[in-house]
């Protein structure tokens, strides 16, 4: 593969190189536009003609990251994730990613722009498990665009994202624990409260209890063989 840099202005370079012939063997060239250095230039020229070599070249397209996302979560997140799954990664890109990095080319996307992302974030007041999962969302949707050759690399590899801080997780005694159920008797979420503490069940599994799963002769939640209330202990 052949190629050569033909300067544009006091910092900017015009790269031309060949791509594989057409089947009819017609000769095809590419452009692309860098600033910087000459040698830069001469560097980026090489990458990607070894690129071009290796059938690894990605042509630039003209697609905003907010219309990739998009049809991101249509295509492959809603045939490949849970509903709920779907609804938080919706909620994530159209919330956070969207209104600060959507206007953005796709083949334009650069780590600066996720920094800045996650420092507004950040300055919101927004948790570092949130940005985090903000991160982590938008790593995967950039993974697939390499995987449909829309780009060459993640930026995402090159962020460090905030991480959350361990919080130490305290228990109630058994005379704090006596005091929670006393006062939990005056709520209408009293039996709620009272299966949350005797089973530590998650919210989300207390809403999905039935009353199939309740064994009322034998005083427990039969699918958890969980017992609750059991006058032996």
């Amino acid at each position: 593969m052949n190629g050569y840099i033909r300067k544009r202005g006091k910092s900017s370079w015009q790269l031309i190189f060949d791509l594989p012939r057409d089947v009819d063997g017609k000769r095809k060239q590419a452009r692309r536009t860098v600033h910087g250095t000459k040698r830069e230039a001469d560097s980026k020229l090489r990458e990607l003609i070894s690129a071009v070599e290796k059938g690894d070249h990605v042509a630039p397209k003209k697609e905003s990251v907010c219309s990739y996302l998009e049809r991101w979560l249509t295509g492959y997140a809603a045939t490949n994730t849970s509903l709920r799954t779907q609804e938080d990664y919706c909620g994530i890109v159209r919330r956070y990613i969207d209104p600060k990095i959507g206007s953005i080319l796709l083949s334009r996307l650069r780590p600066e722009h996720l920094v800045d992302l996650y420092g507004e974030m950040k300055q919101r007041g927004l948790s570092a498990r949130t940005i985090l999962h903000t991160h982590r969302i938008l790593r995967e949707a950039l993974a697939h665009a390499i995987k449909r050759r829309l780009l060459t690399r993640n930026v995402c590899d090159a962020v460090d994202p905030p991480r959350p801080a361990r919080k130490e997780m305290v228990s109630l005694d058994e005379e704090e624990l006596t005091h929670f159920l006393s006062t939990a008797e005056q709520s209408y979420y009293s039996n709620v409260l009272f299966v949350a503490a005797y089973t530590g069940l998650r919210r989300s599994e207390l809403l999905a209890l039935k009353w199939s799963s309740v064994d009322l002769v034998e005083v427990r939640l039969a699918w958890l063989q969980v017992f609750i209330g059991d006058p032996s202990h």
